[in-house]
């Protein structure tokens, strides 16, 4: 893939190579040596999610790494470790209460992920799990956890109905361990205008065995387009959401007829190809001839402003990468109209609740100035 001209920082390219499976040792030891502050690079590698495999890279380096940093990278890798293994088991224990009560759940993300695409459960950083819910069962769903102690994170004083109307998801927690799980009766909020329909997944499924208990969980191209889609609404700000892309296309032998079927009906081709000609250029996926044949100076445009992008995402922030990387007219209208739509915190910025929509339409824009100026301080 031709150079893009685009600059990435040292630490970022150290990052990156150390997620490789074709590593360039010799580029690693020269990105080591410019590391000036180890804190700061331990902390980002943790923020992309990658620490596990930047630590394991590090440590066949560490002749050349400053004194008694070896031991600090792995103690920080084996709270990780112990973490995740400690949410793989509520992952089991809250599949099974659901199937208990028949509920059917696909677990997606979190462990189910790393374990298809990472052969284990701890490769991998996630700090919660998400379950998908047919919506016909959600609120007997939040009921049963209800029931188990589970308690609800977020609660909505004002404008309740209303926020759930928005919401994709509804976050628990288990108070003995505080590990969220997020129930979500949709795939995509309503801000993301993205043709498909949460119930296909339901219809394509695959099991997953972690630690000899059989996980239902997406079929592997219907991950792959839910891969690239997550991503791409936040601009693969974690470095983790480029490499579950690489790692799923690098193990397995894709349907990728298929794969163009689901992104031709759902109107995602251009942020799906995105998405991957972004993996191809950071970490050298291998795709099909087909689909390296589509890259032209409009994916590489995009690819380039997403590697250029330094903002993090929120909800009221609004991005001409995403705006572009939609497939229709349509789309594109949609997502400028959420820009003006109500969020949460509108919902909750007013002392009570009034039936009256318009008025949280009027006072949208002074949120997002109060909000903008408050960040700015």
């Amino acid at each position: 893939m031709k150079n893009l001209n685009t600059t990435l920082s040292d630490d970022i390219i150290l990052i990156i190579e150390s997620c490789k499976e074709d590593k360039n040792q010799e580029l690693i030891k020269e990105k080591i040596s410019t590391i000036k502050n180890w804190d700061d690079f331990i902390a980002l590698s943790y923020t992309h999610g990658v620490f596990p495999l930047v630590y394991h890279t590090l440590k066949e380096h560490k002749d050349i790494l400053p004194k008694d940093l070896s031991l600090k990278l792995k103690t920080i890798n084996m709270d990780i470790a112990k973490q995740n293994m400690l949410m793989t088991s509520e992952l089991i224990k809250v599949m099974k209460l659901l199937e208990e009560n028949d509920i059917e759940a696909i677990a997606f993300k979190g462990p189910t992920l790393c374990q298809l695409v990472y052969d284990d459960v701890i490769s991998r950083q996630y700090v919660d799990i998400d379950l998908l819910i047919k919506e016909d069962y959600f609120d007997n769903t939040v009921t049963i956890l209800k029931k188990f102690d589970y308690q609800e994170k977020f609660e909505y004083s004002i404008g309740k109905k209303k926020i759930e109307k928005l919401l994709s998801d509804h976050t628990f927690i288990n108070p003995n361990n505080n590990i969220p799980i997020e129930i979500h009766n949709k795939l995509f909020s309503s801000d993301f205008p993205i043709n498909l329909n949460s119930d296909i997944f339901f219809k394509n499924t695959t099991n997953i065995l972690i630690n000899n208990n059989s996980i239902n969980s997406f079929s592997k191209e219907y991950l792959l387009v839910y891969l690239c889609l997550h991503g791409s609404k936040h601009l693969f700000s974690r470095i983790s959401w480029i490499l579950d892309i690489h790692k799923l296309i690098n193990k397995y032998d894709l349907d990728w007829e298929l794969i163009d079927n689901i992104i031709q009906k759902s109107d995602s081709k251009i942020i799906v190809y995105s998405s991957l000609f972004l993996s191809r250029y950071l970490l050298n996926t291998k795709l099909p001839e087909n689909i390296k044949n589509k890259y032209n100076d409009k994916y590489k445009k995009i690819v380039k402003l997403i590697i250029e992008n330094k903002k993090n995402m929120d909800e009221d922030k609004f991005s001409i990468i995403n705006l572009i990387m939609f497939d229709t007219v349509k789309q594109k209208i949609f997502y400028i109209f959420y820009l003006f739509k109500p969020s949460f915190l509108d919902y909750q910025s007013l002392n009570k609740d009034y039936n009256s929509e318009l008025l949280y339409y009027i006072i949208r824009p002074f949120n997002i100035l109060s909000r903008f100026f408050k960040k700015s301080k």
